[in-house]
């Protein structure tokens, strides 16, 4: 039922989009073609692709998007796909240092032969010690201290040609340059301490041999291309590596060495690819710049770090690892923007940023992908099949998370957690598939679950405890809607809103801000209000009066323009002395030329101030007024789009403040003249008079005023004494 200025009835269809069955191509998600892959994120994958495949500088990815729309299974997955192209990275071992001690070298490995190579090392100590005790002890039985010491020594040149032997055939065995120069120093090392070792006697039986050693810190043994690692707790000691504890040396003392080392998350990635959540890592003590540090110049050092013992420092220090990994990370979109920001160093080592979105456009194409994914989650959860009807009702469920009809969400978590509630109602029932009604089974018992503060603030609407009128006329006065976001459950309720003005030349007060309530968007609406007023009005004449503006019974701060349409119906309404229709609810953006602006939160606030026509009772005129560009957001429960059939409630749309004010006030708004007057019997002529009066009274006043002041010559005359 359309009406002048462009008001009108929102028809039935338009509240609320619906899936038609008979549009999608299956009866149960079960006869969905099964190619499902990754739905919706094409700009994600593009920028991810780009990252992992190329080899430069920096290039490592930083992943970001709304939770719940699978970014951390949609990377995994491509870094799957990129594993088997890759090639098998080396092992990573450590060896003695004999110039430095205390510097471990890293020696790599072809994949699986650190194991190999630590292996033929300790079977050499094992057979020098074996060689030894037969020389020692021929005849293989325990003798006393004297019989030791009379006993035959083992012969020097016999264990030194074991050793040169056994070396040399390892040499051949590993032909790596770098190696067979170590496994000559180990050569040299034993050939000179043969003789030490002799006469050390019993202390020799059981001999560490740590010269010798090598440290696999990295086997690769296992790994088939480019290892893909995933690190779900990026401590320090995790990411990086440690050097964990303390060993006992031959000479009784306490000390760490090589086979202390211990390598993470990075080291294991060497040559692929390293996936983590950045936000937990920026938790952890020295993580951050540990990580910047080691990307920059593509080497990891090993370091022994614990920020409970910060005096545990090692005189061991590992040569660095070179290091060649890709790190992707996953994140918010804060935490991006504040390291972009104010850390330089940021933006070389992440050049590539992968958004995920939240919504996909609502087509067939979407309908069908849904379909898909529904398929894959029940068969992978043991969940019950969904009809076609259940299908639907996920998908509508979807429509309205994105808040637009034309787009479905891509938060498949939250898609998840309901197929698993329906299941649950559906199996409660002993029902052997999902239906629609399991479907809005789930969402009804979710919103009573979450809605204890909602139904708080209606008990006291309903109580009177919060003053609320729907269905009277009055001056001065709206229904304002207001919207409530927590995390995990959103919802509206209606507030009175008030405006008494005066002459005077305070403009417009906004008593919230006064208060120190009022947050930076209501500040900007209510200065929009100044403008429309004097662009309406200010045209021929001085804008002399003093508006005050409140929500009245509001103790929290109020913040948003949404409520722009509200105040000034409210203020006009004192202007003119024309009464507002309080079973009307007001909610829309206003710019300053009248125009009515979309606003967020439309089905709260409207399901909102059904609710509380509902606890006060319908009388079939009450309904709400919200902007027309939020037509497209509706997806309005069943319970008020039943209502509104019924002809219990009604939702109008605005595109200009006149049609408001005419919905409200039952009066035309008026238009200006050829000379810039508004007929009457208008809205706007009223507030006219009314503010040319204010003016009139304050000019009055003033030369009231004046005239009760003497003369500035007259007051010096009086001031003279009498002669």
């Amino acid at each position: 039922m359309s009406t002048t200025n462009g008001s009108f009835e929102v028809p039935l269809e338009k509240l609320r989009w619906r899936c038609p069955e008979e549009s999608l191509e299956f009866d149960t998600p079960h006869d969905a073609t099964s190619g499902l892959t990754i739905i919706g994120q094409e700009r994600a994958v593009q920028a991810l692709k780009l990252g992992l495949q190329l080899q430069a500088p920096g290039y490592n990815i930083y992943v970001a998007g709304p939770s719940g729309t699978g970014k951390t299974t949609i990377t995994r997955s491509l870094l799957n796909e990129l594993k088997s192209q890759g090639a098998t990275p080396p092992d990573i071992c450590y060896v003695h240092n004999f110039q430095r001690p205390h510097e471990p070298n890293v020696v790599y490995l072809p994949a699986g032969r650190g194991a190999a190579l630590a292996q033929d090392l300790d079977e050499l100590a094992a057979s020098l010690q074996k060689a030894f005790a037969a020389n020692a002890y021929p005849n293989g039985a325990a003798k006393s201290t004297a019989d030791k010491r009379s006993s035959p020594r083992p012969n020097p040149e016999a264990l030194k040609t074991l050793a040169q032997n056994r070396i040399s055939e390892l040499k051949k065995q590993y032909a790596d340059a770098r190696l067979a120069s170590h496994l000559d120093r180990v050569q040299a090392f034993l050939l000179a301490h043969l003789t030490r070792l002799q006469d050390s006697g019993p202390l020799f039986e059981s001999p560490d041999f740590l010269e010798c050693k090598i440290n696999v810190v990295v086997d690769n043994s296992h790994v088939q291309g480019a290892p893909v690692i995933v690190e779900t707790s990026p401590t320090y000691n995790n990411l990086f590596g440690n050097l964990a504890g303390r060993r006992q040396n031959r000479d009784g003392l306490w000390r760490t060495d090589l086979t202390q080392i211990k390598a993470g998350a990075l080291a294991r990635a060497n040559g692929g690819y390293l996936l983590f959540n950045l936000s937990d890592a920026l938790g952890e003590p020295g993580v951050w710049r540990m990580l910047k540090r080691t990307l920059r110049h593509h080497r990891l050092e090993i370091q022994a770090y614990d920020p409970l013992e910060p005096n545990n420092v090692s005189a061991l220090n590992p040569e660095p690892i070179a290091l060649a990994v890709k790190v992707v990370v996953i994140a918010d979109h804060d935490d991006y923007y504040h390291l972009y920001r104010h850390d330089g160093d940021f933006r070389e080592i992440f050049k590539v940023r992968a958004d995920f979105d939240s919504n996909m456009a609502n087509d067939t194409n979407a309908h069908r992908r849904y379909a898909e994914f529904i398929k894959k989650i029940c068969a992978e959860e043991n969940l019950l099949p969904g009809d076609r009807s259940a299908v639907a009702g996920v998908i509508e469920y979807g429509v309205g998370l994105a808040g637009l009809q034309s787009k479905i969400s891509l938060r498949f978590g939250y898609i998840v957690d309901l197929l698993r509630e329906a299941n649950f109602w559906a199996r409660q029932e002993g029902g052997t598939m999902i239906h629609r009604l399991h479907i809005q089974r789930a969402l009804d018992e979710k919103n009573f679950r979450q809605r204890l503060w909602e139904d708080r603030t209606f008990e006291r609407i309903s109580a009177g405890r919060q003053m609320l009128d729907v269905e009277s006329k009055k001056i001065g006065q709206a229904n304002a809607l207001m919207y409530v976001g927590y995390l995990d459950h959103s919802y509206g309720y209606p507030a009175r809103l008030t405006a008494a003005v005066g002459m005077g030349s305070a403009g417009i007060i906004n008593i919230e801000r006064e208060a120190d309530l009022s947050g930076k968007t209501h500040n900007k609406g209510v200065a929009i209000i100044g403008g429309y007023l004097r662009g309406k009005y200010a045209h021929d004449k001085p804008l002399s009066m003093s508006a005050s503006i409140a929500f009245e019974q509001s103790l929290a701060t109020i913040d948003g323009d949404s409520a722009t349409a509200a105040e000034v119906c409210a203020i006009l309404s004192a202007l003119a002395g024309a009464p507002l229709r309080q079973d009307l609810a007001v909610t829309g953006s206003m710019n300053q030329k009248g125009e009515i602006q979309g606003i967020g939160g439309v089905n709260e606030k409207i399901e909102g101030f059904f609710r509380a026509c509902q606890v006060k009772g319908l009388t079939g005129n009450q309904g709400v007024i919200m902007p027309q560009l939020n037509i497209e957001d509706l997806m309005l429960r069943q319970e008020v789009i039943e209502a509104i059939a019924a002809g219990k409630f009604h939702v109008y749309a605005i595109s200009h403040i006149d049609a408001g004010l005419e919905r409200l006030t039952g009066m035309p708004a008026g238009e200006k003249d050829a000379e810039g007057k508004y007929p009457e019997g208008t809205i706007h002529h009223k507030v006219d008079q009314r503010l040319r009066e204010l003016n009139k009274e304050k000019k009055d006043k003033l030369g009231e005023e004046k005239k009760e002041e003497k003369p500035e010559t007259e007051k010096k005359e009086s001031a003279k004494p009498v002669q």
